[in-house]
């Protein structure tokens, strides 16, 4: 384990310091079992939210939703530049949804999907106004790619009833024209799930559903057990199986145990949460602009770090530890932005967890570019 002091001073580390952190990787990857720790250059304080959602505009500009006043925050890195977007309601620019998906978008632009409304509003992030709104397809609309131009890609629920009149959901993965709300590609992954993974359908859900794409066209589905399933692009009919390497099935621990017991109150099942295995991811799958896979794992969450386990394509490069337990991340560029929940210190008067981003340099990261065509 590369072990070295933090810097949080708003400056990015030397080289030298960066080569250091990243010695235990080679160009074949980092080795299974090795870590490859990461330092913050920076921290940012952001709003309370029950929501967990963080979108980089740019590699010096982070946006999280602030659920309490259903609107979008954003800040630079060193805090001195905010913007916010929206307010609750229905009307243009307002949302009922306060957990708004939100998309990187051209010229200067964000997009925020309200899944109540079923609606894409696009704002101007220079002055706050609103560009456009546009109507989604399917009963909600959802999950989509991190990253928009003349179309958005992502997924959509759908109801139909079955030859027995039971009535079943599946999802709808498609491309949408932001003008129009018109699909102009769609696809539903059914339920041949891989033979070999193991892993049982849903009796409510049909086929794959918690899928996540990049914008260049590559989707990767959770399963069960540490597994994957990565399609390298819509035409991919089968996909490939991951395996997840550093994956150990684990059981909740007992802080764990105790934090659902107080949560789920009197609907608690005590017996059935310390049975249930833990997943393998803790957050929704990022793809960074380079079609590099991200996955925020179980692993260290007692430690008081995460471990990011990095794809490229179906092929895993290694782990990367960041500080704190990471609420969810984006990667752009040469940055990787950690949301988290700091520890309670001293100067905590309300006993409450600050919210926070960690930034991180990852220019000197070796994990390759996924190109299926090369």
């Amino acid at each position: 384990m590369i072990r070295v002091q933090q810097n949080v001073e708003g400056r990015r580390p030397s080289a030298v310091l960066a080569a250091c952190v990243l010695v235990v990787a080679s160009c074949g990857g980092a080795e299974t079992g090795s870590d490859i720790a990461l330092v913050p250059f920076a921290e940012s304080a952001v709003p309370l939210s029950e929501d967990i959602g963080i979108l980089l505009l740019d590699e010096d500009t982070v946006c999280t939703t602030e659920s309490y006043e259903h609107r979008v925050y954003c800040t630079d890195v060193d805090g001195s530049a905010v913007r916010i977007f929206g307010r609750q309601g229905e009307g243009p620019g307002e949302f009922k949804d306060d957990f708004p998906d939100l998309l990187r978008g051209p010229e200067g632009t964000i997009g925020a999907i309200d899944s109540e409304l079923n609606r894409m509003s696009v704002f101007e992030v220079a002055t706050g106004a609103l560009v456009s709104q546009v109507r989604l397809p399917g009963v909600y609309f959802q999950r989509a790619a991190s990253s928009l131009s003349s179309t958005l890609t992502g997924r959509s629920w759908l109801m139909q009833r079955d030859s027995a009149g039971a009535i079943r959901s599946h999802t709808q993965f498609a491309e949408v024209d932001v003008v129009s709300g018109e699909v102009v590609w769609e696809r539903i992954y059914d339920s041949r799930f891989r033979t070999d993974a193991g892993c049982e359908d849903s009796g409510v859900l049909r086929g794959l559903h918690s899928g996540t794409f990049s914008s260049r066209g590559n989707a990767v589905f959770v399963l069960c057990r540490g597994q994957l399933l990565f399609f390298t692009g819509r035409d991919d009919a089968a996909g490939t199986l991951i395996r997840a390497p550093r994956f150990v099935l684990e059981y909740p621990s007992e802080k764990e145990v105790e934090e659902y017991l107080e949560s789920a109150g009197g609907f608690a099942r005590e017996d059935w949460f310390r049975r249930m295995p833990k997943p393998y991811q803790r957050l929704p799958l990022v793809f960074d602009d380079r079609s590099r896979l991200w996955v925020v794992t179980s692993r260290g969450r007692n430690e008081g770090v995460s471990y990011l386990d990095v794809y490229s394509g179906p092929e895993y490069w290694g782990a990367v530890r960041v500080r704190h337990e990471a609420l969810a991340v984006d990667v752009l560029g040469s940055t990787l932005v950690v949301l988290v929940d700091r520890p309670v210190g001293p100067g905590d008067a309300d006993g409450y967890p600050d919210r926070g981003v960690d930034w991180y340099d990852i220019s000197e990261l070796e994990a390759p570019e996924y190109d299926p065509e090369s």
